[in-house]
């Protein structure tokens, strides 16, 4: 089998590279996974712990002699010497134009695209001028402005996304009453009539035993924000990642310009796109 390195610099990371770890034996690969202990300035998502940088093993009871290699560095500039001394010569990360072009010129870098973040990386020239050596995009229609956006030229194809594949590691949660997942822009971007819209919500769903789950992010918290009976999770599970877990367990999404909209589309779920005030 042919080695792999998979990038990961931080627990959301695991959105984009979890499920092709997981399932990387099966197509001839043995993935080489190199995370970045501590992520400065977002400490939050941090990795920390050899137990988290290998979440997206599966278990051995469940595929029984699964190859890997796992390696953890102190910072980003750990990973070229390490890719070089290991002599691995493909690599695989998110959006390698903005997180790792010091690679992209050494090493064939597979770069998996993360929806409207690719998308904004188009209108940024400095962020192009790295290309790696193949580009997936999620769909045509990212694939398409991209490309026309951006005015490069770069090898490139169209498989899905690695995001959605996180619903088949997800638990899906009997319930009677039906639920709504709510995920959290920053405070600052919504208008005050826009506040006092959605507290009003979270009494209808109080007065109407409907489950409210709130999804902060921890960067930009929302604790003690809302009144009222509603679930706020902050933590970031990984594999699955949580958003893709309560998604799949609640009947309509709440969003903001999110990632959220093509989950939700996948799904199956109505989504409600709230305006922000710019």
């Amino acid at each position: 089998m042919k080695k792999v390195a998979f990038l990961v610099k931080g627990l959301t990371f695991f959105k984009s590279m979890g499920p092709l770890i997981y399932f990387s034996n099966k197509a001839g690969i043995i993935p080489v996974v190199i995370g970045v202990k501590e992520r400065p300035g977002k400490e939050y998502d941090s990795i920390g712990t050899t137990e988290k940088l290998c979440i997206a093993f599966p278990y051995h009871d469940v595929v029984p002699n699964f190859e890997y290699q796992a390696f953890m560095v102190s910072s980003e500039k750990e990973i070229e010497p390490l890719l070089t001394r290991l002599d691995i010569k493909n690599v695989c990360c998110q959006d390698a134009f903005h997180h790792y072009p010091q690679l992209v010129n050494k090493f064939r870098v597979f770069s998996i695209g993360a929806f409207f973040d690719t998308a904004h990386l188009a209108t940024m020239p400095d962020k192009l001028k790295n290309k790696p050596y193949k580009v997936y995009f999620p769909n045509e229609d990212l694939k398409k402005y991209f490309l026309e956006k951006s005015g490069i030229e770069v090898k490139n194809a169209v498989l899905g996304s690695p995001w959605f594949d996180h619903s088949i590691f997800t638990e899906h949660i009997k319930r009677d009453n039906p639920a709504v997942l709510f995920l959290t822009p920053p405070v600052n971007v919504l208008s005050e009539k826009m506040m006092q819209d959605i507290q009003r919500f979270v009494q209808y769903c109080e007065g109407n035993n409907i489950l409210l789950w709130v999804k902060e992010r921890l960067k930009e918290p929302w604790q003690g924000i809302l009144k009222g009976n509603y679930k706020l999770v902050s933590l970031e599970a990984g594999l699955p990642y949580t958003a893709m877990q309560l998604a799949c367990n609640t009947d309509v999404h709440i969003t903001s310009y999110g990632t959220s909209i093509f989950e939700s589309s996948y799904l199956g779920r109505p989504t409600i796109n709230l305006e922000i005030d710019s």
